[in-house]
């Protein structure tokens, strides 16, 4: 079994939603010779909404916003997160000159998006139109003691006071990593949180405890239960709502290699009585509809990382550089996947190449999967003819300056990553979105790209938001 990790990982989220609204401020176009300084956006009143039903809309305006949490200290070369910001969308886009930042000290990181308009890594927790932004705070460095919290969303945005969120009390489990995931696993049209209890005993299992909606604004749930689980956890990644619930994936905890997985159907009822199955190994992974067909599928794929023991250069062949596809809809009978062989070689020790998104840049409901690959820019793979193809196209390459405050490296270290997409002007197709960080691991995202999959929608630095 492996080690569990004391430290937080350090995660980027661009959180998924649809919106549409109002105007704003004309933000700086990105270019081909974008500065070597760092780009200043000075602040502008947050749109007020009156709420909606978009889950990544944290103002209620109708559109989606952007969530990513950076560490904006000069001198801290740790890597660890110590801000949230919140860019907010327009019928323009993401206006760079809208947004909140907000102090979320010490450590901190919120959930992976889920895909395909799942409410991934925010909520509506309360139903109150606003959506809401659950996150996971490392209070001890040295223990790895974790704290569960959301920050409320509202008319202008989130407030600066985060509210703990209550867990049930029982006895040998405390709070724990990863962040929770946000889904509807009762299938009740409520947002719910599936989180991680630690087992400090050694006579029990951790436990995947599910927190039902909707919260109130002390931080508790309706109602909450929870089922063992008998592996450490990496991770969760919550699929969109279904006819019963919302699919949940569990990477489970690794020293370094691909992440085995268990796929829980869930639906009304506790828990303890979701149906389960095994697909194939793999630490990439997104739910989304990329066959066609109405339904979500499953996409899990092999992010190249590796531990340094012997035979660390390969796994198992149906996991070695390979995206695997399960067709919805998703039953305990997943049977074989759709797989491709996935471009490059590359290998490494710590934080994987290779990053996805699952993304609809078309507007015609069926998503391609954005693999973005560390030093070389995004591939697409998409269905075509009942298979999974690689588009024999050149990578989606942006890159940070040379110089300058945010530049230094080769070009290869200054090689933007994939940091999600989803559809911020509400014309009904998602942009891609990219960033580059001069800091540890990408944990600081610096330059943002807004694309359309191809050109260049807008650029900003989110170095230049300052205080």
């Amino acid at each position: 079994m492996a080690p569990r990790p004391l430290a937080l990982p350090l995660l980027l989220c661009a959180l998924l939603a649809t919106a549409c609204g109002n105007t704003p401020s004309e933000p700086p176009a990105a270019t081909a010779d974008d500065p070597e300084g760092v780009r200043e956006h000075p602040a502008s009143p947050v749109p007020a909404g009156t709420g909606s039903e978009a889950a990544g809309d944290v103002n209620g305006d109708g559109f989606t916003d952007l969530v990513f949490i950076v560490s904006q200290d000069a001198d801290d070369s740790t890597g660890q997160a110590d801000h949230m910001i919140v860019v907010y969308g327009s019928g323009q886009g993401l206006d760079p000159a809208t947004r909140t930042r907000l102090d979320a000290a010490p450590a901190v990181a919120v959930a992976r998006p889920g895909g395909d308009g799942a409410p991934g890594g925010t909520a509506d927790l309360d139903g109150d139109g606003f959506a809401d932004i659950p996150f996971v705070r490392q209070r001890d460095i040295m223990t790895g003691e974790t704290v569960h919290a959301v920050y409320w969303g509202g008319p202008s945005g989130p407030g600066a006071d985060p509210v703990t969120l209550v867990l049930p009390e029982e006895e040998g489990l405390s709070a724990g990593w990863p962040p929770a995931a946000a889904g509807d696993f009762d299938g009740d049209g409520a947002a719910d949180l599936a989180l991680v209890r630690n087992a400090y005993l050694g006579a029990r299992d951790d436990a995947l405890t599910v927190l039902y909606g909707p919260f109130d604004r002390d931080g508790a749930a309706a109602r909450t239960a929870s089922r063992p689980f008998p592996s450490w956890i990496g991770s969760l990644v919550a699929g969109p709502p279904g006819p019963d619930g919302s699919p949940l994936l569990v990477h489970h905890s690794s020293d370094g290699e691909q992440h085995q997985n268990t796929l829980f159907l869930t639906g009304p009822g506790d828990p303890a009585g979701w149906a389960q199955v095994d697909p194939v190994g793999g630490s990439l992974s997104a739910f989304g509809d990329m066959d066609g067909d109405g339904t979500a599928d499953l996409v899990v794929g092999d992010d190249g990382n590796r531990n340094n023991e012997p035979g660390y250069r390969t796994e198992v062949p149906e996991v070695h550089h390979r995206l695997n596809l399960y067709p919805g809809p998703l039953t305990a009978d997943l049977g074989e996947p759709v797989a491709v062989d996935l471009p490059g070689e590359e290998i490494a020790f710590t934080w994987g190449t290779r990053h996805l998104a699952l993304c609809d840049t078309g507007g015609d409901g069926v998503r391609e999967a954005a693999v973005g690959r560390r030093g070389h820019g995004v591939d697409t793979v998409r269905w075509a003819d009942g298979a999974l193809e690689v588009v024999d196209a050149p990578p989606l390459v942006r890159r940070g300056p040379e110089d300058g405050p945010l530049g230094g490296g080769s070009a290869q270290e200054r090689t933007a990553v994939l940091s999600g997409c989803a559809d911020h002007d509400a014309d009904g197709s998602d942009e891609l979105l990219l960033s580059y960080s001069r800091g540890n691991a990408g944990a600081s995202p610096d330059r943002w790209w807004v694309t359309d999959g191809t050109e260049d929608l807008l650029g900003f630095d989110s170095a230049g938001f300052g205080d």
